[in-house]
């Protein structure tokens, strides 16, 4: 009984071990404790570690217990203020662990992401868990699933690219981030966080007075305002760069709102900031500022202001320094090219209290266009402004007295501004010389008179530059170097026809425009000259031509027009195919066609008439007139039925139509030799007239007339075959095989 009994408990014991081992084998048992210590996070870096930063966080933390490969979880819970995204894929998470066994690894799974919405603790409300399940630590390992050991120095990753960003107010506390191996029964409760600085930008660093700033601040409380302020330490109280508002230091702005730890102010410097580096502040109600060993300057650079925005190469302008640091004016550059200071019309090289003025030649050989004016001098670096450089003097003035001209024609200039009672020193128009007036006098010899104003008249230069169409620049340069511009147009040439498709010497009216003044104008058409005119005094002609006879049929030709100046334009005009007509366009074979032609060429004989493929040209052949027209009359030859082709050749040009065959109406046989019977087709036609027989025999005439009048005096009412009559009709009939003729007819009956 006792030996039963130890048997069973036995076997009772055997099978709870095997039960609880393959529960632990299949992973059903987790090695943590259920409520097992949390671990302790000793240190936290993001990089960048600017406010709101996209940043990689390290988390270096120590943990007492053991987590196990492929299953154990790690909850990192980050405060608040992080932003954190809704999914990170586990690439973008590594896990170091520093056991002898160590190494890194990914997670096992993407982790789950959870925000904490309803918590006892308000201090956890809306903070953020990612929840990672504990690959194999060693990765690399095939054989065996590598834990993390108890141990200090272990490290989470996050990559700048998981999309965390740093909290956006500035904060050395509050920014926590703990940990939890329990499901998040107990997580670490040191206060370590990522220090967030405050951070203020300017958009500029340095410039002149005047220059528009806009500062950028971040890492501030996350609502309130902030002043902003020169930290230059004015006033007998002030202390410079100590990130207090103290002395008569000078407040850029106050009541800037922030939103979410940021905020951006424009500003402009003035008179305010001295010419040297000047600390840039922030501060926020609760007193607290940028580091002072982190905020911006902005340096007062000395000012260039010129006196005119576009100038003319020798004409003086008066530069004005402003904010400079004292010393002297060494050397004025235009485009680079060095003014003469040793010259000056006004002012001073010198510079004092920070400002200066000097009036300038702007060299003769500078550069056309924006152009940089470069001030160099012992106090500061190179300063430069910029001016739009041009040939023309302000207050010269030129009228021509056409706005659009051709090569060659002529031209009165009327100008004023120019330097009294002096002498023209050259004219160009598009940069092309002109050398002489219309009066034939040299352009040298045209004056002003004592205001600065004159007359010239001259032609337009005629060359390769000014016959091409675009807006050109007609300038006049005096002696003492003023000089005027103004624009003219030269049109491009135009060719112009009146009709664009005509037959052989047909006429065309041609006209044309821009082409050179007075020139000779010679009109080619497909390589035949067919006209010459003389273009007016505005380059203008018109004229007619003929078609040439030996254009093609058809034919798409080029009609040139040739100025004896130079240049040509051209013109397009076409010859038209010959074309064919037939009436009727169905035929019975044996019948009669009209055959009309037209645009072949004049005064030909049609060599080819074919109807299907034989040929039906009437002899003699027909011709075509002064206009390449025609007309025949031909008989249809036996063909099948349906459509054939109708070709006619003339002058070696063709054309060709198409006829359709049709079936010849069917023939009435006259069931007797009764005459009304044997003429009743001609009879239904309303074709006959009268039929006279003559019986040798007899010596008999006898006569059939179809009219109800005759009916009882016709004597000739038995037609019989081999009869010979005389038959007359009044319009050509198809009778027996044969055809009746308008008139009389001797015929012999079938």
């Amino acid at each position: 009984m006792n030996t039963k009994i130890g048997t069973s408990f036995g076997l009772a014991l055997l099978m709870v071990v095997g039960v609880v081992a393959t529960m632990l084998a299949l992973g059903m048992f987790s090695p943590q404790k259920a409520n097992a210590a949390a671990p302790v996070v000793t240190a936290l870096t993001g990089s960048p570690s600017d406010p709101g930063d996209a940043a990689s966080i390290k988390v270096t933390f120590t943990t007492d217990e053991l987590i196990q490969g492929n299953s154990g979880e790690i909850w990192v819970r980050f405060d608040k203020n992080y932003t954190v995204p809704a999914t990170i894929s586990k690439e973008l998470i590594t896990i170091t662990t520093v056991q002898t066994t160590g190494g890194t690894s990914n997670p096992l799974i993407d982790p789950t992401i959870v925000e904490i919405t309803s918590t006892t603790d308000a201090a956890l409300l809306n903070d953020t868990i990612v929840k990672i399940t504990l690959g194999d630590t060693v990765s690399s390992s095939t054989s065996t699933v590598e834990d993390m050991h108890p141990a200090s120095g272990h490290i989470i990753t996050f990559a700048s690219t998981s999309g965390i960003k740093l909290p956006v107010v500035s904060h050395t506390t509050d920014h926590n981030i703990s940990m939890s191996i329990d499901n998040g029964t107990t997580y670490g409760s040191e206060s370590l966080d990522i220090d967030i600085a405050r951070t203020l930008t300017l958009s500029a660093v340095s410039g002149a007075k005047g220059t528009v700033v806009t500062a950028t601040g971040k890492g501030f409380s996350s609502t309130g305002t902030v002043a902003l302020w020169i930290d230059d330490g004015d006033g007998t109280d002030g202390t410079a760069d100590d990130g207090i508002i103290n002395g008569t230091e000078t407040v850029i702005a106050t009541g800037i709102e922030v939103t979410d730890g940021a905020f951006t102010k424009e500003f402009t410097t003035d008179t305010n900031y001295s010419v040297s580096a000047n600390q840039i502040n922030a501060i926020d109600a609760g007193g607290t500022a940028v580091s002072t060993t982190t905020n911006p300057t902005f340096t007062i650079t000395g000012g260039v202001t010129l006196a005119k925005t576009t100038i003319a190469r020798g004409e003086t302008l008066k530069i004005t320094l402003a904010q400079y640091t004292d010393g002297t004016i060494t050397a004025v550059k235009f485009g680079g090219v060095e003014s003469n200071i040793g010259d000056l019309a006004a002012g001073s090289v010198t510079i004092a209290s920070n400002a200066g003025t000097l009036t300038v030649t702007v060299p003769t050989t500078t550069p056309l266009g924006t152009q940089q004016v470069a001030v160099v001098s012992t106090g500061e670096t190179t300063r430069t402004a910029t001016v739009e450089v041009t040939t023309v003097w302000a207050g010269v003035t030129l009228t021509p007295s056409l706005t659009t001209v051709v090569p060659s024609q002529d031209i009165t200039v009327s100008a004023s501004g120019f330097t009294g009672s002096s002498t023209v020193a050259s004219i160009t128009v598009g940069g092309s010389s002109v050398t002489t007036l219309t009066s034939a006098a040299a352009v040298t010899t045209v004056t002003t008179d004592n205001s600065g104003n004159l007359v010239a008249s001259f032609a337009i230069p005629n060359d390769a530059t000014t016959r091409t169409a675009k807006t050109y620049q007609v300038k006049i340069t005096d002696a003492g170097g003023k000089v005027g511009q103004a624009d003219l147009v030269i049109p491009a040439r135009d060719l112009m026809l009146d009709i664009a498709s005509s037959k052989r010497n047909s006429t065309v009216a041609a006209s044309g425009t821009g082409f050179v003044a007075k020139s000779t104008i010679t009109l080619d058409y497909a390589g035949t000259t067919v006209a010459t005119v003389a273009a007016d005094s505005a380059g203008a002609f018109s004229t007619t031509f003929a078609v040439p006879s030996t254009a093609g049929i058809p034919s798409t030709n080029t009609v040139t027009a040739t100025s004896g100046g130079g240049g040509t334009d051209t013109a397009t005009h076409k010859v038209p195919g010959s074309s064919i007509s037939i009436d009727p366009v169905e035929a019975v074979s044996g019948n009669n066609i009209t055959i009309t032609g037209a645009d072949f060429p004049g005064y030909v004989a049609v060599t080819v008439m074919d109807v299907g493929t034989i040929a039906a040209i009437t002899t003699p052949a027909p011709s075509s007139d002064v206009d390449g027209t025609f007309t025949a009359e031909i008989m249809v030859p036996q063909l099948a039925l349906g459509t054939h082709t109708v070709l006619v050749t003339a002058g070696g040009v063709s054309a060709n139509t198409s006829i359709t065959i049709i079936e010849a109406p069917a023939v009435t046989t006259p069931a007797t030799n009764a005459t009304e019977d044997v003429f009743v087709d001609v009879i239904a036609a309303d074709a006959l007239v009268r039929v006279w027989q003559y019986d040798n025999a007899t010596q008999v005439w006898a006569f059939y007339d179809p009219r109800a009048a005759f009916a009882a005096s016709n004597d000739y009412i038995d037609a019989t075959s081999g009869d010979i009559v005389w038959v007359n009709v009044t319009s050509e009939q198809s009778f027996q095989d044969q055809t009746l003729y308008e008139g009389w007819n001797l015929i012999s009956l079938d």
